[in-house]
């Protein structure tokens, strides 16, 4: 069974005779956890509010959401699924797993939320506070395709990039002709919501205050009657789009209407599960994939520059690197193929690394590998495929070295990842830019 150090995540080879998991995930500690504990979650949704029996053993959580498609055709919901969540000391990771076949971003979403709740109880019942770091964009998720179990690991690495842009302009005599004075933007409501969505470093609460500050601009613009949400939003994308072309801010392989494309992925995707509490409380944090609202979070804060500059006389500063230019520059240097390496190599990394394995460790190359350049916005994607008798070469993984002429980065993974039971293994990292002249969207 794949594992983190010594946590389960999944695979062929089962915990116990009678039990076996089928689909996992594992995030990463920002610290080392001080307690080991096991958490097993069976899910109810007749309940109005969460029951907690057995503290020590069991907790149950309920919710509304539709049933889950399988692979196999069964349906699996929320109210007959069993998750199990688990830490242990010393460790700097977190699992949950469940016996179901589930896709990977169910995976990734329902995982997510379950972590979540365990260390809520861990907080509150053994005051041990831990978060995750970088849930949404640093994980190892294993799932089942086609009766092969796949382990994926995700990371990503950001390329930050700044330079300055001046003009000067000059008479026919050479003489340098002052700038105007530009007035100073007037303060509107929506400007508190975007310092605060600025200032935390919790996404989802970042996400809840751009979108408020996104729908005051809107109402500057076209206020809102007596109309349905829905509507009002349309109509006011609408709107803006006569004078902005939104169709930036749709990928470039959608060919959808822009304002269709905002009004689901923006409002009836994110918003609306973030905001609607219904008959009880939308917990931070709750039943949304972090990545889903990661990307969306950067593609609003766009929509939301793009607003305050073209209306509200606030002017973007300093020059930036567009999604063109940049997949230009990648395409240019991983075209032609690229390497991962993995290696048993322990050794923490240090900015001094020229190789994979500083210790001199066996290496193996993922030579099955694939470019995806437009892969999301500000971003390209590089994936790493093996199996067969080169994944059998690999019991334990410390280290992933992404190669192009040279090291070019590094992923460590401080508890291990041990391959048994695993039939595929894929590497997905994620380059994502970083325009050091623009907002705030790691978090």
């Amino acid at each position: 069974m794949a594992r983190l150090g010594g946590i389960h995540l999944g695979g062929t080879k089962n915990i116990s005779p009678n039990q076996t998991f089928n689909s996992g995930v594992g995030f990463f500690l920002a610290s080392n956890s001080e307690i080991s504990k096991l958490y097993s979650l069976n899910c109810r949704s007749n309940e109005s509010f969460p029951l907690v029996t057995e503290i020590e053993k069991t907790f149950s959580f309920f919710d509304e959401t539709p049933p889950l498609s399988i692979e196999n055709n069964e349906t699996f919901s929320l109210d007959d699924g069993m998750w199990e969540v688990e830490v242990k000391k010393d460790h700097k990771s977190i699992v949950a797993r469940c016996p179901h076949s589930l896709s990977p971003g169910q995976i990734l979403k329902y995982g997510f939320e379950a972590c979540q709740k365990a260390l809520d109880l861990i907080s509150v019942i053994h005051k041990k506070n831990m978060i995750l770091k970088d849930p949404g964009t640093s994980h190892i998720l294993l799932f089942k395709e086609k009766n092969k179990y796949i382990l994926r690991e995700v990371s990503m690495v950001d390329l930050a990039i700044s330079f300055e842009v001046s003009v000067t302009k000059m008479d026919k005599n050479g003489n340098i002709v002052p700038e105007p004075v530009q007035p100073e933007p007037e303060w509107l409501p929506a400007f508190r919501y975007y310092r605060l969505s600025q200032s935390t470093n919790d996404l989802y609460e970042a996400y809840r205050n751009l979108y408020l500050g996104f729908e005051s601009l809107l109402n500057e613009i076209h206020t809102k009657s007596k109309e349905g949400e829905g509507k009002w939003l349309k109509d006011a994308l609408y709107s803006i789009n006569k004078k902005i072309n939104l169709s930036e801010y749709v990928p470039s392989e959608r060919m959808e209407n822009p304002v269709d494309f905002i009004f689901k992925n923006q409002y009836i995707s994110t918003r609306c599960p973030l905001f609607h509490a219904k008959d009880k409380v939308i917990l931070p944090h709750a039943l949304l994939n972090p990545e889903q609202v990661s990307t969306e979070y950067r593609r609003l804060i766009e929509i939301w520059h793009a607003i305050v500059s073209r209306y509200f006389n606030v002017s973007p500063s300093g020059g930036l690197v567009t999604d063109q230019g940049f997949k230009a520059l990648m395409g240019g240097m991983f075209d032609n193929g690229f390497t991962f390496q993995v290696t048993d190599d322990p050794t923490p990394l240090s900015p001094d690394d020229s190789v994979v394995s500083p210790l001199n460790h066996p290496v193996i190359s993922l030579n099955d590998i694939e470019f995806k350049k437009d892969h999301a916005l500000c971003q390209v994607m590089l994936a790493g495929n093996l199996e067969g008798t080169g994944l059998k070469k690999i019991e334990l993984i410390h280290r992933i070295g992404l190669l192009k002429e040279g090291l070019i980065t590094e992923e460590f993974i401080d508890d291990g990842l041990f391959l048994e039971g695993v039939d595929r293994m894929e590497i997905n990292q994620t380059i994502r830019l970083i325009n050091k002249n623009k907002p705030k969207t790691e978090f």
